[in-house]
């Protein structure tokens, strides 16, 4: 039964890195969000960085899936959640020309919940057996998934509130949206602490996925509001030095470090 268990996990995991790579191509999802009126959607170049994604998850499907691996702990622990979110992100992804912008919202905070479970398995269990080549097959893009998707559920949400014409495009819309981007830098900043001490990999991966997200608000909102920008840009520079802090303590722990042959 643990056998048939692990084919079928690691089968959904590779269907849904196909499944989500497939409905990327057939569904302009950026050109659906650049529709709404939004004052804190990135530029539309700014979605590419799904084309780094969907490579960074075949690698690690493929992975997955290769027979040596079948009983891998770390790949085990981390295989539902993150398989599941392959398969949430093209079922997302299919659903958004039909707009109904509260299940899209679900569904799209749901994959990043289990994404976020699959980071966090990740750096506790891989601070425990260590591995080098995991560390980059599975790291990167578990970080720059989840990364991406905490702009994304903020992003969403806002276009939840304009569609139900709560918000349009004026001093409350831009109040509401610096507020939603606060919301999403704090919710980065917990997430870098509680994985701080993992593989450095993931946790790069993580806050450029987040970074990226908020460069391309600031490129985007500059010229229609100064506020929702101006935040992005704070909120940017902030995640900018803790990712520094990281860096500096990661490397500093070290086994070879000088500090720690003082210690």
């Amino acid at each position: 039964m643990g056998k048939a268990a692990d084919g079928f996990r690691r089968g959904t995991t590779l269907f849904g890195a196909v499944f989500q790579v497939l409905a990327g191509f057939l569904i302009p999802v950026g050109a659906f969000a650049l529709g709404e009126a939004s004052l804190i959607i990135p530029a539309g170049w700014a979605f590419a960085v799904w084309g780094p994604i969907f490579s960074l998850c075949a690698v690690y499907a493929v992975y997955q899936a290769l027979p040596s691996n079948g009983r891998d702990p770390l790949l085990r622990a981390i295989g539902w959640p993150l398989g599941l979110a392959f398969v949430g992100n093209g079922l997302w992804t299919f659903l958004v020309p039909v707009r109904q912008s509260v299940l899209l919202q679900a569904i799209l905070f749901a994959i990043l919940i289990a994404v976020l479970v699959a980071f966090v398995r990740f750096v506790r269990l891989e601070r425990i057996n260590p591995g080098g080549l995991e560390r980059w097959v599975v790291g990167l893009p578990v970080g720059l998934l989840a990364g991406w998707l905490t702009v994304a559920n903020v992003v969403s949400f806002n276009d939840l509130l304009v569609g139900f014409g709560v918000l349009g495009n004026g001093l409350v819309a831009a109040f509401v949206g610096a507020g939603l981007l606060i919301v999403g830098a704090v919710v980065a900043t917990v997430v870098l602490k509680a994985v701080s001490r993992g593989p450095l990999q993931a946790t790069v991966a993580y806050a450029l996925g987040v970074v990226w997200g908020l460069f391309g608000v600031v490129a985007n909102q500059y010229d229609a509001s100064l506020l929702t920008s101006g935040v992005a840009a704070v909120c940017l520079v902030v995640l900018l030095f803790m990712l520094l802090g990281v860096v500096v303590r990661n490397r500093a722990m070290r086994p070879d470090s000088g500090d720690v042959r003082a210690l």
